[in-house]
């Protein structure tokens, strides 16, 4: 190999490399997915190594035997998470497969130890005018010394990201856990297996999702541990579906499938309804109209009668990409048919909206206003404008119907609409269990 090839080939994979993270740093801003990386700078480096800047080179050849130190120690971190998995009594595992991720990992592992190699190389030390200390190929010219150090700064990092959880086994304090928790003993019977389908350890939190079979059903959950050693386990599926149907409902429906329809005080229903199918073909939703990708659909959790409607059928994906998108979107029709109207509110100085909401739709126990409900209105074919958002609750509080009451005044407009949107919360966890029930709606007209 010529003297400049090593120098030259360590710049080009610095460079390429950072192309490669500038590129994908854009597509997860365009398509909102998590990622970080050297980017630019790799790019930058890269560049002042092709003109011999050893100051610069100091810099890179430092950050890159600290990323050999990260590597080794997430090698670490894996072969105790082993150990601890297989010393815990009847805990499966199930852990998926993804190449993709393997094969990137492996490509990632494979750029640091070439780097590492390449800028240590006595030829890069000559084009650089570098002191070669006479290292030998088998240590990637670092030397036995270096190699310790690393080796020991990998044994910090372990320690420093696993916490805890090193000497605490994470997996028998779940699975313990999930054995004398009497929501799980009561949804699914006596459990006869429990299998772990990921596991990551980061800031000292433990975040498992396992799949827990028991004699009545199966349900998968989140399971997290804290530093200080306690437990939170949140449900995010069941292959039985389980309705919680709420003990407060009304049996009869409080809404009639009707409208126009003239109040005590002379004041006119344009329109109300609880969802009741009876007379109506099978899941019809009216005056609910679906526009978005997702549909709203019946519910047979109601607050009164035997149907809501639930503007998260699939519950929240856990995909960033859902964040900030209008996928569940409905308008309300002023016709309790197929044919979209706008309301014609002439004659009306105010229209009321009312309905009753309930929601288990917030992943979060901190930020109180995510899996929220957006009410919208625009008047004679204007701009919409934001009238309302309904924050979705967490489901460790306790699910409860609440009435929602909006009042829009009218402006001596003729025409009015309503716009609905459910927004998806920017977390990456599946909850399939997690509802947004409407029910009980009706729109009033008070006459001028």
């Amino acid at each position: 190999m010529e003297k400049t090839n090593t120098l030259k080939t360590a710049s080009l994979i610095l460079i390429t490399l950072g192309v490669i993270e500038t590129c994908i740093l854009v597509l997860a801003i365009i398509e909102k997915f998590s990622f970080s990386g050297g980017s630019i700078f790799y790019i930058y480096f890269g560049y002042r190594l092709l003109k011999k800047d050893s100051t610069h080179y100091r810099y890179i050849n430092f950050w890159f035997q600290a990323l050999l130190s990260l590597l080794l120690a997430g090698v670490l971190i894996c072969i105790v998470t082993l150990i601890q998995i297989l010393t815990v009594d009847n805990f499966h595992v199930s852990l998926g497969v993804n190449y993709y991720y393997i094969l990137l990992i492996i490509t990632y592992a494979t750029i640091v130890i070439s780097l590492v190699y390449f800028l240590k190389h006595p030829n890069t030390l000559h084009d650089l005018n570098l002191k070669d200390k006479g290292f030998k190929k088998n240590t990637l010219y670092l030397g036995k010394t270096k190699l310790i150090v690393i080796s020991v700064f990998s044994i910090i990092f372990t320690i420093l990201m696993t916490g805890i959880h090193l000497i605490n086994n994470p997996y028998e304090k779940a699975k313990q856990e999930i054995i004398n928790n009497k929501d799980i003993n009561n949804n699914l019977g006596i459990i006869s297996s429990i299998s772990l389908l990921s596991t990551s350890i980061m800031n000292w939190n433990a975040e498992l999702r396992v799949k827990v079979i028991g004699e009545k059903n199966t349900g998968y959950y989140y399971v997290d541990i804290d530093p200080d050693r306690t437990v939170n386990i949140t449900i995010y599926n069941y292959e039985k579906k389980i309705r919680q149907k709420n003990i407060s409902a009304i049996i009869a429906p409080m809404k009639s499938e009707s409208t126009l329809l003239q109040t005590k005080d002379n004041n006119i229903v344009l329109i109300e309804t609880s969802f009741e199918p009876s007379h109506k073909k099978t899941g019809d939703i009216s005056p609910i109209v679906n526009i978005g990708e997702i549909e709203w659909v019946l519910d047979d959790r109601a607050h009164s009668g035997m149907f809501s409607i639930n503007a998260i059928p699939n519950g929240n994906p856990g995909k960033l990409s859902y964040f900030g998108n209008s996928l569940s979107t409905v308008l309300i029709n002023s016709k309790l048919d197929d044919e979209y109207k706008q309301f014609n509110v002439k004659d009306y100085k105010k229209i009321i909206l009312r309905f009753w909401r309930y929601s288990t739709s917030n992943p979060s126990k901190t930020h109180n206003c995510l899996g929220s409900l957006v009410v919208e209105y625009r008047l004679d074919n204007k701009e919409w404008k934001s009238k309302m958002v309904y924050c979705g609750r967490h489901k460790s509080n306790t699910p409860k119907w609440t009435e929602s009451n909006l009042e829009f005044d009218l402006q001596n407009n003729s025409l009015l609409e309503f716009r609905l949107d459910y927004e998806y919360p920017p977390n990456t966890r599946i909850d399939e269990t997690a509802v947004y029930l409407i029910d009980d709606l009706q729109i009033i007209g008070i006459k001028k």
